[in-house]
């Protein structure tokens, strides 16, 4: 069994391969900011460090303090029209980061590395397939910091740092037990866009039908997101029996290219409908097809993909199936909520739950809600705590509840000081409606709940089926003073007054 750190653990590709490492009996570790990434596919937060990939004053220590056999690099930015955009944002992130973490490692001793590439760094090599040899011309930031992150790499060689670059082709695709799929915002891959579409009945933008290929859309190379998983292992096996430091790099694909039209058609044969396809102008920067040659993979690291595109888009179809499904949920509030008020911010040990909230959860889960914490945490922005301190209370919390087989989704919480002007503090519904959004809540059906009447305005703003305040909170007289005569605001004692009223209201005839 080794021990290692995924960073970017939270994003797509790299919650996919945790879970995989994780499904062999390894030791995984996530290191995520949840800047694009999901609370809600890290599998066991007491592995889960939330920092910044390049702050190296909290990553050198965290690196020395728990001795990874080795590191795997996910943490990126990648959307190439806002690499366009934002040249220097991606030149910071993919290269300045990089370097930094890069460090990191080599002061903590580890000497083994795995880094998320992309084909992007070949540019336009014109119509053959793509070796590791094929020279790169980068037609976006995003590509040239990729490459200028592979030249870091290199350079560690000679601090006693082995690393393999691995440029993947199109990721797709969901994990064959649906734990992970695509999730991003904004949605940029071809195969999800094309089945949201379909299952919204909106019709497909298809960018370019004059390009030099058989049917005139661009050609791209898919690879199933569990098979570039695999890959990512049997990379870092390599690593394990290096006997001197060294540098190389590998193309994932799956060696066959499909145009966005054939991508259209076999998503119409999984549906079992016709999909409504709009000519639009060529994008900047697109190639006119990109599919790998896969040699190198098979003859290095013994890596044949096992899964086509068939099961490419019956994996996102089911995905997207399970993501749209409507469910619901329960937003609460924390302090004075779920825990009692702070006492604990300078010892997040010292966080204790309200009576009851348990039971009141397990009620609630057992009626089929999710959970959700929606906090002001108006400290930061004063000053007075650390995001720091946050993750370590937000472990804590976690950890309670895992005991008891219990879990929140994910955190929304606003750092601003009140006297910002922002979008996201409560009572504005701001971090509800992103919540719902993106994991498919139905409001209608859900609840805000909270200590105080800014919880229930952001639930009512953001058009929640219940709100309730509850007397749970240090300052509940002063709550319901400031209710006044308000027929909209139904009181309960506490989490699991209110919890066993609903689940009973719903069980009646």
């Amino acid at each position: 069994m080794a021990k290692v750190l995924v960073v970017g653990g939270a994003g797509y590709v790299g919650s996919a391969a945790a879970r995989y490492f994780e499904d062999h009996g390894h030791e995984v570790w996530i290191l995520d900011d949840l800047s694009t990434g999901h609370l809600s596919f890290v599998q066991d937060r007491e592995r889960w460090f939330e920092a910044d990939c390049g702050d190296l004053d909290v990553v050198e220590p965290f690196l020395k303090s728990q001795r990874f056999d080795g590191v795997f690099h996910f943490a990126a930015k990648s959307l190439v029209a806002e690499s366009v955009a934002h040249p220097e944002l991606y030149r910071e992130s993919n290269v300045h980061k990089m370097e930094r973490l890069l460090e990191a490692c080599a002061r903590a001793g580890i000497s083994r590395f795995i880094f998320s590439s992309t084909c992007a760094v070949y540019g336009d090599p014109g119509d053959a397939p793509i070796t590791e040899k094929t020279p790169f011309k980068p037609m976006s930031p995003y590509g040239e910091t990729k490459r200028d992150a592979e030249a870091l790499l290199e350079k560690f060689v000679a601090r006693g740092i082995s690393s393999i670059a691995l440029r993947y082709f199109n990721a797709s695709g969901a994990e064959s037990k649906y734990r992970v799929g695509e999730l991003h915002e904004p949605e940029s891959h071809l195969i999800p866009n094309v089945i949201r579409a379909a299952l919204g009945a909106r019709p497909v933008s298809v960018f370019g039908d004059d390009y030099p290929t058989s049917d005139g859309t661009c050609v791209r190379d898919y690879i199933h997101v569990s098979d570039l998983a695999e890959a990512h292992w049997l990379a870092f096996e390599k690593l394990l029996g290096a006997e001197a430091p060294f540098f190389d790099a590998v193309n994932l694909g799956s060696g066959t290219g499909y145009s966005v039209r054939e991508i259209v058609t076999a998503i119409e044969k999984a549906i079992g409908g016709s999909i409504e396809t709009v000519i639009c102008p060529r994008r900047p920067g697109d190639p006119p097809k990109l599919v790998a040659d896969t040699s190198y993979a098979r003859a290095f690291l013994g890596f044949q993909p096992k899964r086509g595109l068939d099961t490419i888009v019956r994996s996102a179809l089911a995905w997207e199936h399970q993501r749209l499904q409507p469910k619901r949920a329960v937003f609460l509030d924390r302090d004075g909520t779920i825990n009692q008020d702070p006492g604990y911010l300078n010892d997040h040990e010292a966080l204790v739950l309200l009576p009851r909230v348990i039971d009141a959860l397990k009620k609630l889960r057992n009626a089929g809600y999710l959970f959700f914490v929606v906090s002001n945490q108006s400290g930061i922005g004063r000053g007075r705590i650390t995001r720091d301190q946050i993750r370590r209370i937000h472990g804590r919390l976690d950890q309670m509840l895992q005991d008891e087989g219990l879990r929140i989704e994910s955190y929304a919480l606003c750092f601003h000081h009140p006297d910002e002007k922002c979008e996201c503090r409560k009572p504005e519904p701001k971090l509800i409606l992103d919540l719902a959004r993106r994991y498919g809540i139905s409001l209608a059906d859900s609840a805000m709940v909270g200590d105080k009447l800014s919880d229930v305005d952001a639930g009512l703003n953001a058009g929640c089926g219940t709100v309730a305040l509850l007397l749970s909170g240090n300052d509940s007289n002063d709550q319901l003073i400031q209710i006044g005569d308000r027929k909209d605001v139904p009181v309960f004692k506490d989490l699991d007054d209110w919890a066993t009223a609903q689940v009973r209201f719903e069980s009646s005839p």
